[in-house]
């Protein structure tokens, strides 16, 4: 929004203040290495936990879109530099961060966007859209439930680093067997937990005996 004023400003009303570019391409040298560099860190420590911080990985895309930016911006102040005050790219010695922070953001407006939104999500309890855990809950699952049961449905919420999961299961005898149950819940829990620390199982029994 800064920026659009600025060049509002210079095409409409011809207020003109020269960029001062000297200054621009070590400073966002640094802040490229420093962005990249905070971007990755806080990945590996996403990583060390398997993933399941928003916030961390609200960061490292935050982080990346920010060193982005830098680099573009260094990149144009770089080629400004041997803009001649005659040439008709003149203007762009007045506005050039303007066109280039626009693009930039055209181009990369969609990941903030897409983050606001998964997060908005799982704060109001939604299902999970991580589809790698997702996968990988629904495979624990699987692997755990004897032919005694048959999985219906299975949703799987996240709020924070939390998960739930509610699994509809169907006995295939006229009584559920929930000693088997708890066991199976036990195992389940124990395997997930190598990559998921909170995690809730709840069983919700349904179609008792119409198996066959």
């Amino acid at each position: 929004m800064t920026v659009s004023s600025k060049a509002y400003q210079y095409f409409v009303y011809g207020h003109r203040q020269l960029l001062n570019i000297a200054p621009v391409i070590p400073y966002e040298i640094v802040m490229v290495i420093l962005s990249l560099t905070l971007s990755w860190f806080y990945q590996l420590q996403n990583k060390k936990i398997h993933n399941i911080s928003t916030l961390l990985s609200a960061e490292t895309k935050g982080a990346m879109i920010d060193g982005v930016m830098s680099a573009g911006i260094g990149v144009a102040a770089f080629f400004i530099l041997f803009i001649d005050k005659k040439s008709p790219l003149s203007f762009l010695l007045y506005t050039g961060d303007s066109f280039i922070t626009v693009i930039i953001v055209l181009f990369i407006i969609r990941i903030p966007l897409r983050i606001m939104k998964n997060a908005l999500i799982e704060i109001s309890g939604g299902l999970t859209q991580d589809q790698g855990i997702k996968s990988f809950i629904e495979r624990a699952i699987q692997s755990h439930l004897t032919t005694d049961f048959s999985i219906d449905d299975c949703k799987i919420y996240k709020v924070g680093m939390s998960f739930k999961a509610c699994i509809s299961v169907s006995s295939r005898t006229d009584m559920v067997d929930t000693k088997k149950l708890t066991t199976y819940k036990k195992n389940i829990l124990n395997d997930l937990s190598r990559k998921i620390s909170f995690i809730n199982i709840i069983f919700i029994y349904s179609n008792i005996g119409e198996k066959s």
